[in-house]
């Protein structure tokens, strides 16, 4: 996995992660001055899956702002839970359950979120975060599980 620096670009910008079903799991994040847009594309067999679920562990130093939660492709309305803070002061892990996904059109799950970097003391100029990591864990018909699993890494503050 990819995660750039924390450096001012364009705000339109969105990283892209992807999390393929074959256990292949890639993310690419891109910073917009201080929030990271964060997106994941669950690449799933097109068939009815009767479930799905994509953790996200959010390092200390980065809030998770659900307000900005966006999730597109064959489902639209996951179960959503969050434990931890979600101001930044510690790890916050965000867990997103889809039952019944019918990608018989193969078009897949996109979740896109941002994240902010929080205001908190331990965040300074040069100081790097701890790598956040996403987990994708999916029950097919004959009811085997398969899951994907990766970290990004550390976030530099600059």
């Amino acid at each position: 996995m990819i995660l750039k620096k924390i450096i001012p670009v364009k705000p339109d910008l969105r990283g892209k992660a992807l999390i393929i079903s074959s256990l292949i799991l890639l993310v690419v994040a891109i910073a917009n001055a201080e929030n990271l847009y964060t997106s994941i594309q669950v690449d799933l067999p097109a068939e009815f899956i009767p479930e799905a679920v994509v953790t996200n562990e959010i390092p200390k130093g980065l809030a998770y702002d659900p307000l900005t939660l966006l999730v597109e492709g064959s489902v639209i309305s996951p179960d959503q839970s969050i434990s931890g803070p979600l101001d930044g002061t510690s790890t916050a892990r965000v867990t997103w359950t889809f039952i019944n996904v019918d990608n018989s059109a193969d078009q897949d799950i996109l979740i896109q979120y941002q994240a902010i970097v929080a205001d908190i003391e331990g965040n300074r100029n040069g100081v790097s975060l701890n790598p956040a990591s996403a987990t994708l864990s999916w029950k097919d018909q004959q009811g085997n599980i398969h899951t994907a699993s990766d970290n990004f890494q550390p976030l530099k503050v600059v």
